[in-house]
């Protein structure tokens, strides 16, 4: 049976006439070649210059290809480094203007039992709700109860961050101090606190609940500095064992182990590949940040600040990763052939061992017939032979005879092959 199409590779082709299977005559249109004639459309020799500068032009766009290949396989490697698919990064969020951070009320004062009573300005309770602000309270004085036997009250200022046309979000500080109202926005070194707590909305169970994450200034726990390793692999130190609460709308509360917030589902390849975008809550060290004024604790020394961790995670991400790499793989294998005869036609020599090209004049010889789509496999060394391609046969005088040798004939990097592409081969 006739070969037809790219997957026929000849030496010596001529002009076919009728194909005696199909009753269509095709006319080979070779690719054209380095140094000598080629046969153009119209069958006529071509201008020997404007047949290298086709050839040429020919080989710019095979390289082009190539190098798409290779920004693909690329950019693949560089969106996975940079966290495509996983990416969790400490956000800064210290105190200063720059960082959104306002003062909102100087006036609530903190007992073992809670708020005293009034002593909150009605623009701060309405932040909340009156039920949950007597909540947060109430958690407040349980996890700064150490600090309250140091005396109390606690004097708790509260501060705003975002909230304003610049941001898209806002959340509420409390900064609680021994003896007076700390600064939100401290400009004169360090100001001594007994503790900071972070109070912002988020999802638990698909119902809307408060988080409350919360340092303490005599929680021996809460003092130890960790350096958290971004996953792009820099360093930010941080104090791993806050205190994080969720605080229902009806004034319920339960501990949180994971402090997530700001989660957004995104769903553009199914459930399957969902992507979670979050942040985790924590508690930063600012030492490093060379800032004019920053809260510390009294008796802890670490200058501090609430932060987040965010970043995103895809599910499955390792199929959607398999599957580029296999589209990849599939069209380097479709091309190879192309590959391989690019890189001879680079060489700019003639008599090469291997694949050269296809030159009209000759007229002796058979034709010998491989797969273009495993042509690039013809480089391979004698230990790897086995995984050349097989000689399908040849071709005399424009008909096709198979290759019937008990053991197929591979291709020998030692044997010159030409080579012709089109629809040529009856």
């Amino acid at each position: 049976m006739p070969l037809v199409g790219p997957r026929a590779w000849a030496q010596g082709l001529r002009l076919p006439a009728t194909n005696s299977a199909s009753g269509v005559t095709v006319t080979a249109a070779p690719p054209s070649t380095f140094g000598s004639p080629s046969i153009g459309v119209s069958g006529k020799p071509s201008d020997k210059g404007s047949k290298k500068l086709e050839a040429f032009g020919r080989i710019f766009s095979n390289l082009l290809a190539g190098g798409l290949i290779l920004l693909s396989l690329f950019t693949l490697i560089v969106l996975i480094n940079q966290g495509m698919f996983s990416r969790l990064v400490i956000s800064n969020n210290v105190q200063s203007a720059a960082s959104f951070w306002s003062d909102y009320g100087k006036a609530c004062q903190l007992t073992h039992h809670g708020w005293v009573a009034q002593s909150c300005s009605q623009n701060e309770v309405t932040t909340t709700s009156p039920t949950v602000w007597a909540a947060v309270g109430d958690r407040l004085a349980d996890q700064w109860s150490l600090e309250l036997d140091q005396g109390a009250p606690l004097f708790v200022s509260t501060c705003v961050v975002g909230g304003n046309k610049a941001v898209g979000w806002g959340v509420l500080v409390f900064v609680a101090g021994y003896t007076t109202y700390p600064d939100c926005v401290p400009l004169n070194g360090p100001q001594l606190i007994a503790g900071i707590a972070l109070l912002e909305t988020t999802v638990r169970n698909d119902q809307g609940v408060y988080l409350l994450t919360l340092y303490s200034d005599l929680n021996t726990t809460m003092q130890t500095v960790h350096e958290y390793t971004n996953s792009d692999g820099t360093q930010q130190g941080v104090l791993p064992y806050p205190l994080r609460t969720v605080v229902t709308t009806d004034g319920s509360y339960s501990y949180d182990a994971t402090g997530e917030d700001f989660v957004i589902l995104s769903t553009p390849l199914g459930l399957r590949y969902t992507v979670n975008v979050y942040c985790l809550s924590q508690i930063q060290v600012v030492s490093d940040f060379g800032l004019p004024g920053w809260s510390q604790g009294k008796h802890g020394g670490v200058p501090l600040s609430p932060a987040w961790a965010c970043g995103n995670e895809v599910d499955s991400a390792s199929e959607l990763i398999a599957i580029q790499v296999l589209l990849i793989v599939l069209t380097v294998l479709a091309l190879n052939g192309d590959v391989y005869i690019t890189f001879e036609g680079l060489s700019f020599e003639k008599g090469l061992n291997g694949i050269v090209p296809y030159n009209p004049k000759q007229k002796h010889g058979s034709t010998f017939i491989v797969s273009v789509y495993w042509l690039g496999l013809a480089i391979l060394p004698q230990s790897c032979s086995m995984l050349r391609p097989f000689v399908a046969g040849t071709v005399a005088e424009n008909h096709f005879k198979p290759n019937t040798a008990e053991h197929k004939e591979k291709m020998d990097s030692a044997v010159r092959y030409r080579y012709t592409r089109g629809n040529c081969v009856t």
